[in-house]
């Protein structure tokens, strides 16, 4: 994953487009009841935070796709 990252970022460099490392976070999607190892991700030697939810196009979504935290938003 880290390698399509990487040149995700090289074309936007090369098009004249940014990534915003303040911004940019991961989450790692996972039902499975055990622990899940989260990637490390690093764009431009920073690394991205993995968080545990997000809010996506008005959604909110969790690392296990409950949307238990968008019900109580809404």
């Amino acid at each position: 994953m880290q390698h399509c990252l990487n040149k995700v970022y090289d074309w936007a460099d090369t098009n004249g487009c940014r990534f915003s490392t303040s911004k940019t976070v991961s989450i790692h999607f996972c039902r499975l009841r055990k622990t899940c190892l989260d990637p490390q991700l690093f764009l431009d030697g920073t690394p991205i935070p993995v968080i545990e939810k997000t809010i996506f196009l008005g959604l909110i979504f969790d690392r296990k796709l409950s949307f238990v935290p968008h019900l109580h938003y809404l």
